[in-house]
């Protein structure tokens, strides 16, 4: 199902909605987050005023790569250092739900393969529920074939 904001609604900035929403429950601000935002690629870091300007859906296109790694590892920071397995998947949902809000993909299905990899499928608005859960398990027959490969 499209990303849906906490009173249940599709929202139409999901990834604005999540960084908002973490901030909220971490009881941290947008300097606090942007101080531990820093690309493990890059070494770029995040300004306070976009971490800001992110949670109240005022940027007005796509994020670049490493401003969306940045924030994944912002998210991820346990303790002194960066813990791999959940800044791997705070990433992807970053980048799915940065798909939604400015790409216009509608609903982004991720299915995990097992591997640490995941398969990710636009599903068309519409499909009917029945042929949408017929491409939800398709998605998820494929990503189990991939992942038996190996």
């Amino acid at each position: 199902m499209p990303p849906r904001d906490v009173n249940g609604t599709i929202s139409e900035h999901p990834l604005s909605d999540y960084v908002q929403a973490y901030l909220d429950r971490t009881d941290l601000s947008a300097r606090q987050l942007a101080k531990r935002a820093v690309d493990p690629e890059t070494g770029q870091k995040l300004l306070h005023t976009y971490v800001s300007a992110l949670a109240a859906d005022e940027v007005p296109r796509v994020p670049d790569m490493w401003r969306l790694r940045a924030l994944a590892a912002a998210m991820a920071a346990a303790g002194l250092g960066l813990d791999q397995g959940e800044y791997r998947r705070r990433l992807d949902e970053i980048k799915r739900l940065a798909a939604v809000q400015w790409l216009d993909l509608g609903d982004v299905l991720t299915v995990d393969t097992g591997g640490g990899t995941w398969v990710t499928v636009s599903v068309p608005a519409t499909l009917s529920e029945r042929r949408r859960q017929r491409l939800i398990k398709w998605a998820e027959n494929f990503a189990r074939e991939l992942d038996e490969e190996d």
